[in-house]
């Protein structure tokens, strides 16, 4: 698909999106198995990013605001590491395998559903966070003003997405490496929102 970019602010989303009802929840309700689950939540090549969002939410919000939601809670690495810390964390999760999994493994409560249509039966986060998650989503600004209404007053967002310049280079530097390689960046819709540091 071509990728329409903003001239301002670099922004870019797919010219078009599939018009097939709940077509997004039903591309990530993908069937992975039990191992694989497993070996996602043990694995650490985002714990240093984890701890990041962790340490800079902990030095905006004093002691006692410590409840927090992960959308995108995937197989609940970050929800144990947060919980480790003291943090009351909660999770979100569309894929109904993981969910399950992140549930048990963190030992938090992780709701299985989509951000737009859940409804906490105990309102109120000190913080939200969304990891690699906002560029999953068709609409980011009514995913943030949803989570907005998630939060408690004074209550922060923490968003981490991929940096979408560095990904267009990534993909021109390999068609350059490696001739026939077509550069493409929107070609299986899992990434339909791509940020740079202005956009986002």
């Amino acid at each position: 698909l071509p990728v329409v970019r903003c001239r301002s602010c670099g922004f870019a989303q797919p010219a078009s999106v599939p018009a097939l009802p709940r077509y997004f929840d039903r591309m990530y309700d993908q069937h992975w198995s039990a191992d694989w689950v497993q070996r996602e939540h043990h694995a650490p090549y985002k714990d240093r990013i984890f701890d990041d969002v962790l340490s800079e939410l902990e030095r905006r919000l004093p002691e006692p605001r410590r409840r927090l939601l992960d959308v995108g809670a995937h197989a609940g690495r970050f929800i144990a590491r947060a919980r480790a810390r003291g943090w009351d964390a909660d999770g979100l999760e569309l894929n109904p395998r993981t969910a399950s999994f992140a549930a048990s493994a963190s030992g938090g409560r992780v709701h299985q559903g989509n951000l737009f249509t859940w409804s906490p039966s105990r309102p109120g986060y000190d913080a939200v966070t969304l990891t690699d998650v906002l560029e999953h989503i068709p609409d980011p600004r009514s995913a943030l003003l949803r989570v907005h209404a998630l939060l408690n007053p004074a209550g922060w967002v923490a968003v981490k997405v991929p940096n979408a310049p560095v990904q267009r280079l990534k993909e021109r530097l390999r068609s350059w490496l490696r001739p026939g390689y077509q550069p493409a960046l929107a070609d299986n819709l899992v990434h339909v929102n791509h940020f740079g540091p202005a956009s986002l």
